[in-house]
């Protein structure tokens, strides 16, 4: 789910996200910027890397995924499975 702070994916258009952090309105600075969220993709494979972009050019990136109860709560899948 693309929202204002997120770009949509043309590989997987089925992903399903949000951006904890930082919210909307909240001071950034230039040196160093933290990001917090979840991405699920279950078809046809799980997410494997999700990229932090700034216009059109790719800033961060990670392949760090873990399980988080309040996500596989509000998704209704498995406790274990990583977003």
């Amino acid at each position: 789910m693309a929202g204002p702070n997120l770009k949509e994916s043309f590989a997987l258009p089925a992903v399903r996200g949000h951006l904890d952090l930082p919210t909307a309105g909240q001071d950034v600075y230039d040196q160093a910027i933290f990001f917090s969220g979840w991405v699920y993709a279950s078809h046809p494979s799980p997410a494997k890397c999700v990229r932090a972009y700034m216009d059109d050019s790719v800033i961060a990136e990670t392949k760090i995924f873990f399980s988080r109860p309040d996500v596989s709560k509000h998704l209704h899948i498995a406790a274990t499975i990583p977003t």
